[in-house]
């Protein structure tokens, strides 16, 4: 009977085309009992549109504080912190800590409050459905700077006061994949420098009250082309007309698009405005606004705020078919 064993060369380039990440060099920090850092995504929160589907990422991630400037992921010495939150060491009544260190023995000694730059890592699996989709790391809140890595490559950036990284070249639909963040807290000067000049960035000096991801962080999978990716929504009741300031990307030069806005209560379609046609040409700043007449029957205020509505913005194509929905 011929041997299975495989020489330990090839056992490892067997396990780095597997797709599945290496477990990580030295071993995490114990978590307490019953505690567990959850990333299967399947039971994370989910949104979802006709075009779009995002995954809320927040949890217990991997972290450890780290010099400034450190570019390569660490390959061990990870504790944990939950995402959202910022980093220790606020003594504010008003935003004082709420979230708990896990550390790690190497760095448990290490003061905390004065750290000025960290890692974070967490594994993710892309939905394999997502094929053909421009696959984004989403962060809402973030102070103040994030190179993003994926399987240890830097894949983009993120800056104060949030934003989005495009992960699709980095990201397989069906595979696993480890997210790292090297994560920076920088003054305001310094944010303004970085986005000219990230090494010069990090040699300005000054203090940041909340540090890290201090808000939800998403996985999202939307359309690969034209796409909506901002909605400034502006009701006039003195006006009686509500204006939308649309920031659209990916259009084609030549081609015609219009927005359409469907204003619903609950599931009751309410009213529905549309723009003229219009090109890229058309845009200003990346941006193009309509408005449309349009006086609701219940207004809100702080007696009747059960009188909410709800406005789906899509981006059609010359023929009609929607190609993006906000």
């Amino acid at each position: 009977m011929r041997s299975l064993l495989l020489p330990l060369p090839v056992l490892l380039l067997a396990l780095a085309v597997s797709g599945r990440p290496c477990p990580a060099a030295e071993p995490d920090a114990p978590l307490p009992p019953g505690v567990k850092a959850v990333w299967d995504l399947g039971k994370a929160v989910r949104e979802k549109t006709p075009t779009r589907e995002r995954v809320c990422l927040n949890g217990l991630w991997r972290w450890q504080p780290s010099a400034p400037g450190a570019d390569a992921v660490p390959d061990g010495r990870w504790g944990f912190f939950k995402v959202p939150g910022g980093w220790p060491g606020v003594t504010d009544y008003m935003q004082k800590d709420c979230q708990t260190v896990f550390a790690h023995p190497a760095w448990k000694g290490e003061k905390l409050g004065g750290v000025t730059s960290a890692w974070y890592q967490r594994e993710i699996a892309v939905p394999a459905d997502w094929a053909g989709r421009r696959i984004v790391l989403r962060v809402d809140t973030l102070n103040s700077y994030a190179a993003v890595h994926v399987d240890g490559k830097k894949a983009g950036e993120i800056r104060f006061p949030g934003g989005e990284a495009d992960l699709t070249a980095a990201c397989r639909p069906g595979g696993r994949h480890v997210l790292s963040l090297a994560v920076a807290a920088m003054p305001l000067k310094a944010v303004l420098v970085s986005y000219n000049d990230t090494a010069a960035a990090r040699e300005v000096k000054g203090s940041v009250a909340r540090r890290g991801l201090c808000g939800d962080v998403w996985l999202v999978g939307g359309p690969a082309g034209p796409r909506i990716a901002a909605v400034k929504v502006d009701p006039s009741v003195r006006k009686g007309e509500l204006a939308l300031d649309t920031a659209l990307e990916g259009l084609a030069p030549d081609a015609a698009y219009t927005l359409r806005a469907q204003i619903r209560e609950k599931d009751r379609p309410v009213t529905e405005l549309t723009s003229k046609p219009f090109k890229a040409g058309d845009l200003q700043g990346g941006r193009i606004a309509f408005a449309g007449t349009w006086k609701p029957d219940k207004l809100w205020d702080l007696h009747t705020p059960q009188n909410v509505y709800h406005v789906q913005l899509s981006l059609l194509d010359a023929g009609g078919k929607v190609l993006d929905a906000a």
